[in-house]
């Protein structure tokens, strides 16, 4: 088909691929800021084609080669795209006539069925930024390719398969694990000393051990060993082994299957590290002790061709690695005395204390969490529910610009869409994008009666048991919230309620604070704009636990200094009080029409829709509760200091977190100014049923 057909000649269905073709050259230009041209030129881009569609560069090869010599394929990370070179423009011309528009073939062609590339004619291919560089690793960190042979690998997997269900292993959410020497505990990242296990380090461990001892690769023998088995789509959060339990040399030796590593600085530096089967890796020292290492949970990953060997033109050129079920053994030394290493920060044998100026120790505040939900909800209630209560209006007047990505997520659903804000705080995001039908939800009274004077459709509630029918909304966005829940369980019943109203395939954006307030050596705009009134800070605030903000509670955390980076994942954030604007019991009384709160016994009421209310299950009752918990600003809170909590997430938390949601899949995740970010899809019907 001649890409330049006049769009009036055109059947019902080339005008379909027409559009489609059009929607891709948009989102090219969006992305990429690359104009296509109607005249024929050497260079393709390949919409459904990129590595965001799971599409590998040999697929990409194998289809186009048909058509003409190829000069280079371009594909970069999580983009729906890819370029395509050839020496010709006829070469070029010939491949928009074979492949565009047209379903490609499962078995065959591609891998996965019902998959259509869209064609586009550009001047020129994009120029690739490094992605990785096998060469650059974290310091300290070794890897040492096929150290052992196929047939010793078979050997290890043969072991592990014979030896499961016996002794000590369980089976986590995420992945299989067998403990040997000591058993690693979970719940407190910790191991017995008081307590060896039975089962000791296998005698068909001992050559390769040995083997890196000749070698000097390593300058003990370990003690402890513990098997991991991931299949595909599972994985491990970021994390640094605890410092108190292991001494320094950490070894893991990849079996069955390759897998890629992501390494993470503090500075928000990520080194994405291939660990091919049959490789060994040593951590020692910096990596061991500084970089947080860990598996994102998906089923293929990106890397650059060279690292595979393949004669491509450019080091940098990326493909897919789909992944096979890996089984790990990491060995590990079990530590006797607490650890000194040079790292204070990220050591807990010394992260309690830091040294005054004379050399002397100061105690400092770590984290102890809520132990039950109901503490969790005191916690939260009181450093969260109440103090957005108190600051509503402070808060929604430094709350006026909205963040152009969510917008551009908002921008790219169809027109005509339902739409929910899961904590839509004072509503900047309501009905900012024409054509799309937008109901909030937050738990402040406070923030919703903003909203409402506004006229946005607005719902008291909450976000754990949120008043919406199952499968309700085309999309959802939920920014800056779950942040504010203090255990992962909570934080975890949170997404799944998103799931929950979510239709299949509907989307979801979640945004949530990053600890890595620098990344790639660029600080975010939290540490950027220090205003002086955050300097100003009072010294009492700086240096105090929370012992005598909630004192009524068991629980202990550190208060943050405003504008610093993060020194704990959970803490208290100040935020300082400049203004007294209380709310009208007739904004009130007019709110209590519209909302409705979280009572069980409503849920089952029919959802109704109209031009001045969001779909509720209607109950003044409900909101009377709520009205109980409010707490009124008054004269003498001017220029108080109120403490947020917040849990900051670390690299891959959030994407892991999402990964135990079985019925949602992680389609993207970015940083975004400080914060860490991701878009989930409801899995279809039928993928749910597997």
């Amino acid at each position: 088909m001649e890409m330049e057909t006049a769009v009036g000649k055109m059947s019902k269905h080339e005008r379909r691929i027409h559009a489609k073709r059009i929607k891709s050259q948009k989102t090219l230009f969006r992305h990429e800021n690359i104009v296509c041209c109607d005249s024929q030129t050497e260079h393709l881009v390949v919409a459904n084609g990129g590595l965001g569609n799971d599409i590998e560069r040999e697929e990409l090869w194998t289809i186009f080669s048909l058509y003409g010599q190829i000069s280079d394929i371009v594909m970069k990370p999580r983009k729906p795209y890819a370029f395509v070179s050839f020496h010709t423009a006829k070469e070029a011309k010939d491949a928009v006539d074979g492949v565009h528009g047209k379903t490609l073939q499962c078995p065959g062609e591609l891998s996965r069925p019902n998959v259509t590339f869209y064609l586009s004619y550009i001047e020129k291919i994009p120029d690739v930024k490094p992605y990785s560089n096998s060469n650059l690793l974290p310091p300290g960190l070794v890897i040492v390719n096929n150290f052992i042979s196929e047939a010793a690998e078979q050997e290890f997997l043969d072991f592990i398969s014979c030896n499961q269900g016996s002794g000590i292993d369980e089976s986590l959410k995420h992945r299989y694990v067998k403990h040997f020497g000591y058993r690693f505990m979970y719940t407190t990242n910790d191991v017995d000393r008081e307590d060896p296990l039975n089962e000791k380090i296998p005698g068909e461990c001992l050559g390769v051990l040995n083997h890196l001892l000749d070698k000097n690769l390593i300058s003990r023998l370990p003690d402890q060993l513990t098997v991991n088995q991931y299949k595909p789509g599972q994985g491990i959060p970021p994390h640094i082994d605890t410092h108190s339990a292991f001494e320094d040399e950490i070894i893991v030796l990849s079996l069955g299957s390759q897998i890629v590593m992501d390494f993470v600085h503090p500075d928000g530096c990520h080194v994405p590290v291939l660990l091919p089967s049959r490789s060994v890796a040593i951590l020692t020292g910096e990596s061991r002790y500084l970089w947080t290492h860990g598996i994102t949970p998906r089923k293929s990953d990106v890397v650059t061709a060279s690292e595979l060997g393949e004669g491509v033109t450019g080091e940098q050129r990326l493909t897919l690695l789909k992944r096979g079920t890996r089984t790990s053994f990491t060995f590990r030394t079990v530590r006797r005395m607490p650890c000194d290493c040079n790292y204070h920060n990220q050591c807990d044998s010394q992260r309690n204390f830091s040294t005054k100026k004379d050399g002397a120790k100061k105690q400092l505040v770590d984290p102890v969490l809520p132990a039950s939900d109901e503490d969790a909800l005191k916690l939260e209630s009181l450093h969260v529910h109440q103090v957005y209560e108190k600051i509503a209006h402070h808060f929604s007047d430094t709350r006026h610009s909205p963040w152009p990505q969510v917008v551009s997520f908002l921008q790219e659903l169809p027109d005509n869409v339902l739409i929910g804000d899961i904590g839509c705080g004072n509503g900047k995001y309501l009905n900012v994008v024409p054509n799309r039908f937008m109901i909030g939800c937050d738990r402040s009274i406070n923030l919703c009666e903003i909203c409402y004077t506004r006229g946005h459709s607005v719902v008291v509630c909450d976000g754990l048991l949120l008043p919406f029918h199952d499968e309700v909304f085309d999309a959802v966005i939920c920014i800056a919230v779950i942040h504010h829940l203090c255990t992962k369980e909570r934080r975890l019943r949170a997404l799944e309620e998103i799931s929950r109203i979510l239709r299949p395939n509907g989307k979801a954006l979640i945004y949530v604070w990053a600890m890595e307030q620098e990344k790639n050596g660029i600080r975010s705009k939290y540490l950027k704009n220090c205003h002086n009134d955050d300097k100003k800070e009072p010294t009492e605030t700086r240096n105090q636990s929370n012992s005598d903000i909630s004192s009524s509670l068991a629980v202990e955390m550190p208060v943050h200094t405003n504008r610093t980076s993060f020194k704990s994942q959970d803490l208290l954030v100040p935020w300082h009080a400049r203004s007294d604007k209380r709310t009208s019991k007739a904004q009130r009384e007019a709110l209590s029409n519209c909302v409705s709160t979280t009572n069980e016994e409503h849920l089952k009421s029919p959802l109704t829709v109209d031009e001045n209310s969001a779909l509720t299950a209607g109950c003044d009752a409900c909101v009377d509760v709520l009205h109980k918990e409010e707490v009124e600003t008054n004269p003498s809170e001017l220029g108080k200091t109120f403490h947020r909590y917040y849990h900051v997430f670390q690299s891959g938390e959030l994407e892991y977190l999402c990964s135990l949601v079985s019925s949602l899949t992680v389609v993207k995740s970015y940083y975004d100014q400080g914060n860490w970010c991701v878009v989930v899809e409801r899995k279809g019907k039928e993928e749910e049923s597997r």
